[in-house]
């Protein structure tokens, strides 16, 4: 091998080595990134109209394939996109992506039959919570299917049908209104609560934040207390 040779393999050995080295600084930095987040996108096709759907997933930092986890199920609002709660750690999330201005009962459990697949799920302890839009159908679909949950958490949403009240009594509930909504008026929500305290649920929660609007950012690790000690009741 002659002097011009060499000098070409010993330049392209070193671009190699460079190369690898800069790539396992990259890794390093998305597995630090991932580590600390432990959230990712899925992209499904979906049964119900054969378009490829994202759900965002949050895994607890001490994820354990072995063990069964709550479930915490969440929909965004008008115009958002996928949505978890960042600082609870201590079970698996799902935020789920709506198609329309309305999420159906079905692209729900779609979402859940997905997760269950995927992940260990404790089929006792799914919650559903939800952001402006998202809310009301918390409202909507929690409380005409209560025993699918272990409870659930609308934030500065509505109920559109008083109704379905009378449903929640085997089914906790924590209201969240933001006192500066003007978006959501809280009194809606605050009305659904009156009535569920009249029918006697001890386990319906109210709380309008002071000085909150229209928001989803709430005191989330006394929520997550909440969902903790809460299982799903079977009739």
């Amino acid at each position: 091998m002659n002097t011009k040779n060499t000098k070409i393999w010993i330049i392209f050995i070193f671009a190699f080595c460079f190369a690898v080295f800069l790539l396992q600084i990259c890794v390093k930095a998305d597995t630090q990134q991932a580590a600390v987040r432990h959230s990712f996108h899925i992209t499904y096709k979906s049964k119900l109209d054969n378009t490829y759907q994202p759900m965002l997933v949050k895994l607890p930092a001490q994820y354990d394939p072995q063990k069964k986890y709550p479930l915490l199920v969440v929909v965004h609002g008008l115009g958002g996109s996928p949505l978890v709660v960042q600082s609870i750690d201590s079970m698996i999330q799902i935020g789920l992506a709506t198609r329309n201005t309305k999420i159906t009962l079905a692209e729900i459990l779609e979402c859940l039959a997905l997760a269950k697949l995927i992940f260990p799920i404790d089929s006792d302890r799914i919650f559903l919570a939800g952001f402006s839009m998202g809310a009301i159908a918390t409202f909507e679909i929690g409380l005409s299917h209560p025993d699918i949950w272990a409870g659930c958490i609308p934030v500065c949403g509505r109920i559109e049908n008083f109704e379905l009240v009378p449903n929640g009594q085997n089914l906790p509930f924590w209201i969240h209104t933001g006192s500066l909504d003007s978006v959501v008026d809280p009194n809606n929500a605050r009305e659904a609560y009156k009535k569920a305290v009249a029918l006697g649920f001890e386990h319906w929660r109210y709380t309008e934040h002071k000085n909150l609007g229209h928001s989803f950012s709430i005191n989330w690790p006394d929520v997550e207390k909440w969902m903790l000690a809460q299982r799903r009741k079977k009739p």
